[in-house]
C-alpha cells in the first residue's frame, strides 16, 4: 500500500477571493486516498503562503522534502498544480530532490502527474504557462504603480506624521502640521535631534509617544517632498538644503560622558593621521580635570596621540573665527570677479559667432536649417551663462559672517555648554588640525 503525503496550501488572498479553504482540500485528498487504497503518511499544510514565494519560505514543504529523503513517502498528492508551484525556477529545485528520492506527485483535480514521461512533459509546459500568467499580473501591477508615481498619487503604506491622504493625493494634515513645523523650527535653533524630541514630547504628548520615533521621522525624505523615490511628490515642510544640513549635523557625533559633561566641539575635529573623528574625554592635571579631544584609535595605541584642550581650542576659535570668515569672503569675492571676467569673454565670443552666422545666412552660404540650429544653440548658451556657483558661495560666506555682529563674544560667553555646542555646530563643519599646527583650517557650512 502506497504511503501518500497530502500537501495543501492557500494564500490569504486566494481564500478570500475563491473560498478555497485548506479543509476542503484535505477532505478531497483523503477521499481520493480511500478510493485509491493509499495510506495517509501525513498532511503538510502551508496555509497563508503564496506559491510565488521561495520554497525555502514554506516550512511544510521543507518538512515534506525531509521525509522524502528519509524514504517515508511514496507519492505526493495535492488538489491542483498551482497548490504546488507557480514559479518555474523553484519548482525545478524541489523536483530535483524528489527525482533523487524517486518520489512522484499527482494533482487529483487535474491531469498532471510525474509518474510517467508523458506526464512530466505536460507539467513542464503548463508550469511555464502559469509562470507567464503570474509575470503578466506582476507587470500589470508595476505599470499601475508607475502610473501612480508619475501622477504623484498615493500608492500605499503608512503616511508620515504631518500628512494625510485626500482623494488620490498626499497633502498636509491640518491636525498635525503645526507640530511638524514646530519640530523643525526647534531643531534648526538647537541642531539637536534628541533635544527636539524632548521638546515635542513635552509640548505634544498625545501625538508621538517615544523619543526614538521622533528622532527617526526627522530624517524622513517625505518632509522635503520626496516619496516613493520621487522628488516633489508632496508639499514639503523643509527644503532639500535643510534636509542635507540635518544629515550633515547628524553625522557629527555629540559626545556626552557618563557624568553628562557636554563637549562643545564634539564631532568637529578629525584626526590628521587616520581620519577618525576626535572624541571628548577628561584629563587630570594638578588635581584638576580638563576637557580634551583625542582620536579613539590613538587612545587604543594604534598611532601617535594628538590631543586638543577644549579651553585652548575655544580661545583659539574666539580669537581667529572672524579673521577666517573674512578671509573666506575675500576669496569668494575674487572667484566671483574672475568668473565674471570669464563670462564676459565667452559672451563676446558668442556674440561674434552670432554675427558671423547672420552674415553667412544673408549671403546664402548656409542653409536655413543650419542657421536655425546654430542660432538657437548660441542663444541658449548666452542665457545660461551666469555667475551662479561663485555668487552662491559668496552669499553663503556673507550669511555666516552676519552671525558675528558687534558684541557677539559677550553674548557667546553668556551661553551654557549646550548653547555653545549649538553655536559652533551651526556654523562650523570641520576643524582641521595637523601635527605641526594647533588648527590648520576652519571649514564652514
Amino acid at each position: 500500500m502506497k504511503r501518500a503525503a497530502l500537501y495543501v496550501r492557500v494564500s490569504t488572498q486566494e481564500q478570500k477571493n475563491s473560498g478555497l479553504s485548506v479543509d476542503s482540500q484535505i477532505d478531497a485528498l483523503e477521499k481520493y486516498c480511500d478510493e485509491q487504497g493509499y495510506t495517509v503518511a501525513g498532511v503538510y499544510n502551508d496555509a497563508g503562503i503564496s506559491a510565488r514565494k521561495k520554497y525555502t519560505k514554506r516550512p511544510a514543504l521543507l518538512q515534506l522534502l525531509e521525509d522524502c529523503k528519509k524514504h517515508e513517502i511514496d507519492i505526493i498528492l495535492f488538489t491542483r498544480l498551482d497548490r504546488w508551484f507557480r514559479a518555474v525556477a523553484g519548482y525545478y529545485e524541489v523536483q530535483s530532490v524528489l527525482d533523487a528520492c524517486k518520489v512522484p506527485w499527482r494533482a487529483i483535480w487535474e491531469d498532471y502527474e510525474t509518474e510517467t514521461s508523458q506526464g512530466i512533459f505536460k507539467v513542464n509546459i503548463m508550469l511555464s504557462v502559469a509562470q507567464a500568467e503570474a509575470d503578466r499580473d506582476s507587470e500589470k501591477i508595476r505599470s499601475v504603480m508607475e502610473f501612480k508615481r508619475q501622477n504623484k498619487e498615493y500608492i500605499g503604506g503608512k503616511v508620515p506624521v504631518g500628512y494625510r491622504v485626500e482623494g488620490k493625493k498626499i497633502v498636509k494634515d491640518e491636525k498635525t502640521c503645526g507640530m511638524i513645523e514646530d519640530m523643525f523650527e526647534h531643531y534648526f535653533q538647537t541642531f539637536s535631534k534628541w533635544g527636539t524630541a524632548d521638546y515635542i514630547l513635552s509640548k505634544y504628548p498625545d501625538f508621538i509617544r517615544t523619543r526614538n520615533r521622533i528622532v527617526k521621522i526627522m530624517s524622513s525624505p517625505a518632509y522635503h517632498g520626496e516619496m516613493y523615490g520621487v522628488k516633489n511628490y508632496c508639499e514639503p515642510y523643509i527644503t532639500e538644503e535643510q534636509a542635507q544640513r540635518i544629515k550633515e549635523v547628524s553625522s557629527q557625533k555629540s559626545w556626552v560622558d557618563c557624568k553628562r559633561r557636554i563637549y562643545i566641539f564634539s564631532g568637529l575635529i578629525r584626526c590628521p593621521i587616520c581620519g577618525y573623528k576626535f572624541s571628548g574625554r577628561t584629563m587630570a592635571k594638578k588635581e584638576k580635570r580638563y576637557k580634551v579631544y583625542q582620536c579613539p584609535r590613538s587612545a587604543a595605541k594604534k598611532h601617535k596621540t594628538y590631543t586638543r584642550s577644549e579651553p585652548k581650542l575655544e580661545t583659539y576659535m574666539l580669537n581667529h573665527i572672524e579673521e577666517k570668515i573674512q578671509s573666506d569672503v575675500l576669496r569668494a569675492e575674487g572667484r566671483v570677479k574672475a568668473a565674471g571676467n570669464d563670462v564676459e569673454k565667452r559672451k563676446k565670443k558668442l556674440s561674434s559667432e552670432l554675427g558671423r552666422i547672420n552674415k553667412m545666412f544673408e549671403k546664402g552660404r548656409i542653409t536655413e536649417e543650419y542657421y536655425d540650429e546654430r542660432y538657437e544653440a548660441i542663444s541658449n548658451e548666452l542665457k545660461e551663462l551666469s555667475q551662479t556657483a561663485a555668487t552662491e558661495e559668496l552669499e553663503t560666506k556673507k550669511k555666516i559672517q552676519s552671525r558675528f555682529p558687534d558684541g557677539w563674544k559677550d553674548m557667546y560667553m553668556q551661553l551654557d555648554e549646550q548653547g555653545k555646542q549649538v553655536f559652533w555646530k551651526s556654523i562650523v563643519k570641520e576643524i582641521k588640525i595637523s601635527p605641526n599646527e594647533f588648527v590648520e583650517d576652519i571649514i564652514f557650512f
